[in-house]
């Protein structure tokens, strides 16, 4: 489980830092209108690098500890993106408080944290049914 994961750590961290690169040469650089759904794809698949680096991190520890329940496991795979996710939104508050930065809405907000626990349930789902033989997982 280790390996798959790891690969799949390193795959999802490229992608990231692909789109965000892209977002920040081509976006804010060259084009300065972003379509509306690419802030959505970045939070979605934010909450799903957290899932995965959660897993990575306390994966193996986490399962030994609730025996392989699946739903105690998913919530707290959840629990880890829901905090980053709230982090993030403040970190961006403060951010536009400093900096005088047009603030978005509220609305805005509660997609974003949607889509990032929307995104950490998919990945759990998935590695879940993908690396369902595997005794550790």
């Amino acid at each position: 489980m280790n390996r798959n994961l790891r690969i799949l750590l390193l795959c999802w961290l490229a992608l990231m830092v692909g789109l965000v690169y892209f977002d920040a040469l081509y976006f804010d650089g060259i084009n300065h209108f972003r379509p509306w759904y690419f802030d959505m794809l970045l939070h979605f698949l934010g909450g799903g690098f957290i899932a995965v680096l959660f897993l990575y991190f306390a994966g193996k520890k986490m399962f030994g500890i609730l025996n392989g329940r699946f739903f105690p496991f998913a919530l707290l795979t959840l629990g880890a993106a829901a905090l980053v996710a709230v982090n993030w939104e403040f970190y961006e508050y403060f951010v536009n408080i400093y900096l005088r930065l047009p603030q978005d809405s509220i609305t805005d907000t509660f997609s974003d944290l949607a889509l990032g626990l929307a995104g950490a349930a998919t990945t759990f789902i998935v590695l879940k049914v993908t690396m369902k033989g595997n005794s550790k997982f």
